[in-house]
């Protein structure tokens, strides 16, 4: 099968299983800007915690957090992986929102063009593309493609892209290269059904290969076939 065909078959079983699946993202970008910093180094269920313990705290309004110090934002978000440089980018982030807007919001971004809101994103601290493009994503609506170790290693294993990328050092590449070959009505779908299909089929160690709705898809399982 070549690889556009396969592609648009990957979309299409992506799109039937997990067009409506959040994966908890969150709808405003204020929200996903802050859940997003705490996802760095740390388990997907931990960090989850760690939001709604960080949000509960602020008692639910982030123009809260401007009255709280680095360490007291540390103490609470201690569980996750770097949580002083986290406490930080989040007190930093906040104040720049502040600074911008009047409040801590991204809600203008949504009346920004796609160019003019990724630059701003990737300005605050700790959001590199990824972490840009996935609000822009969840919480903006554009069709961007988001580029974590899921989605890399399902292109890799369908055949979109070669591995032999660093994702520490050149993940913009690859974000590059990817949408220019995901049409922009499939990257959401492809990069949520990624994230699923990793974390509960493709598992480093322990895949779940024959129970894997892409397993008719995989070049990676052809190859052991």
């Amino acid at each position: 099968m070549k690889t556009a065909a396969r592609l648009a078959r990957v979309c299409e079983i992506l799109r039937a299983l997990y067009q409506d699946e959040m994966l908890n993202n969150k709808e405003n970008p204020t929200d996903e800007y802050f859940f997003l910093i705490l996802s760095s180094k740390t388990s997907y269920k931990l960090y989850e915690q760690l939001y709604e313990e960080l949000y509960n705290y602020v008692q639910r309004d982030w123009n809260n957090i401007i009255t709280l110090g680095e360490g007291e934002i540390e103490r609470i978000i201690r569980r996750g992986g770097l949580s002083r440089l986290k406490a930080h980018w989040i007190k930093e982030a906040s104040n720049k929102m502040k600074s911008d807007f009047g409040k801590v919001t991204l809600e203008p971004l949504r009346t920004w063009d796609d160019h003019m809101a990724e630059k701003y994103l990737l300005g605050l601290p700790g959001a590199g593309v990824k972490i840009a493009k996935a609000i822009m994503m969840y919480s903006l609506g554009r069709k961007v493609l988001p580029v974590d170790t899921h989605t890399y290693k399902i292109a890799v294993n369908i055949g979109l892209i070669e591995d032999k990328w660093d994702l520490r050092n050149e993940r913009g590449v690859v974000h590059q290269i990817l949408e220019s070959i995901v049409p922009p009505d499939c990257r959401r779908v492809f990069h949520v059904g990624s994230v699923v299909i990793g974390r509960t089929f493709c598992r480093p160690g322990n895949p779940l290969c024959e129970s894997c709705p892409l397993k008719n898809m995989c070049l990676k399982r052809e190859s052991r076939s």
